[in-house]
């Protein structure tokens, strides 16, 4: 089996990870606590067979604006245990199950992979830093909306977070990826 990942984030400052540093900060007065907010998008692509995973996807991204607008965004790929480049010191992972089938789908009809097509799931890495002992404690309570006065990088009823303790490698996260109903704060 390979696994393999692609992780973008933006060029530009990322509005949507603005506005939750400054919620969490300000209107959910976790203050300087929270040291930064950032956010990544991951693809995970998980082949049944043997692939060399980083040319296949690294021609995808250079050919293709499936996986990055050149653009708008920067990218990398990892592989198997390689660890993604870490931006803060706490990650969650938001995702909706079964996201990323249609990219499946689109790679096969275009004919821009060979069969048997890869598993691609999706989902939302919001890179956290924190400034307090219980790191996982905080994360956990600011990943999941239950209230209106709590959390906000989730929404309980559509998404399922996966809280990562340590920098993510591609097989961290497509492990995390496939797990249903594991939301924190339940």
């Amino acid at each position: 089996m390979t696994v393999a990942l692609v992780r973008r984030w933006l060029k530009v400052m990322d509005p949507t990870a603005i506005t939750a540093r400054e919620t969490l900060q300000r209107a959910l007065a976790y203050g300087r606590a929270i040291q930064d907010v950032q956010r990544s998008e991951l693809f995970s692509f998980t082949w049944e067979k043997e692939r060399d995973a980083r040319k296949i996807l690294m021609g995808l991204a250079n050919s293709t604006n499936l996986l990055q607008n050149p653009n708008k965004h920067f990218f990398e790929i990892a592989w198997g245990a390689e660890v993604i480049r870490p931006r803060g010191n706490i990650w969650v992972l938001v995702f909706t199950p079964g996201q990323g089938k249609g990219l499946t789908e689109t790679l096969v009809r275009h004919g821009l992979v060979t069969k048997p097509a890869p598993e691609v799931r999706r989902g939302v890495l919001w890179e956290l830093t924190l400034e307090v002992e219980d790191r996982a404690a905080m994360a956990g309570e600011i990943a999941v909306a239950t209230h209106h006065k709590s959390g906000l990088l989730a929404n309980p009823h559509v998404e399922d977070v996966v809280l990562l303790d340590r920098p993510p490698t591609a097989e961290a996260v497509t492990e995390a990826l496939q797990l249903k109903g594991q939301n924190v704060g339940k």
